[in-house]
């Protein structure tokens, strides 16, 4: 109820990564809008659910003690783009060995960044060290600002967004005109005939599709 505060669920609409393509778009306009903090919450972080590292200013990995979140994220390899961790649900037991381990694996990671990721102990229900949580967020921001790695990061970001825009036009085209092409439907026909590689069909539709900029006169993807 709070008028100052706009939520809006969007989860990852089919998108690889975590996130979805419009997460760029959305945190854009609340940027625009006036809004100082936003916080994006993914679907999960995986092997594959990255995405969050290429929108976010600060990412912040949250584990749980005693589920085993802690290997998972050393196996992953996700490791390296957590700025903060946070141990959530540290009434739980094992709360702060959960911490410990994830403070000993970031020792053996190598890092170039001159900012060492802290490992927190917080109760979300409670309240319990979110003061903490929040000390370190701003602690990162004025990071990034003084070692000009916030421009840095931000180039980064567009430069991860505009990549997802030209692939996510690109499939729905290639898809749409594998569907509707007569020549392209042969095409297909060649292929799974074997009188065609798909090597060698692929670099036919990047042709046929790309070459002139046809393949990239529709709107972008909504």
């Amino acid at each position: 109820m709070d008028q100052n505060v706009f939520i809006r669920s969007m989860a990852n609409r089919g998108h690889s990564g975590g996130t979805a393509l419009a997460t760029f778009d959305a945190a854009r306009m609340l940027d625009a809008s006036g809004y100082n903090v936003i916080i994006i919450e993914t679907v999960g972080v995986g092997q594959s659910e990255l995405a969050i590292a290429q929108t976010a200013d600060t990412t912040i990995l949250v584990l749980m003690p005693g589920s085993g979140d802690e290997i998972q994220a050393i196996k992953s390899g996700i490791m390296e783009i957590g700025d903060i961790f946070v141990i959530n649900k540290g009434d739980l037991p094992g709360a702060n060995k959960t911490a410990t381990e994830i403070l000993n694996s970031l020792e053996l990671t190598s890092c170039e960044s001159a900012w060492k990721p802290p490992v927190l102990v917080a109760t979300a229900e409670t309240g319990e060290g979110m003061d903490a949580v929040w000390k370190a967020v701003s602690e990162h921001h004025q990071f990034l600002e003084s070692s000009g790695e916030l421009e840095e990061r931000r180039k980064s970001k567009i430069q991860a967004e505009l990549e997802e825009l030209v692939a996510e036009i690109a499939r729905s085209n290639v898809k749409n005109s594998l569907e509707q092409a007569p020549h392209l439907q042969e095409l297909l026909v060649q292929v799974v005939s074997r009188q065609v590689d798909p090597h060698s069909a692929a670099e036919e539709l990047v042709q046929e599709l790309f070459a002139d900029g046809r393949g990239f006169d529709k709107l972008l993807p909504q």
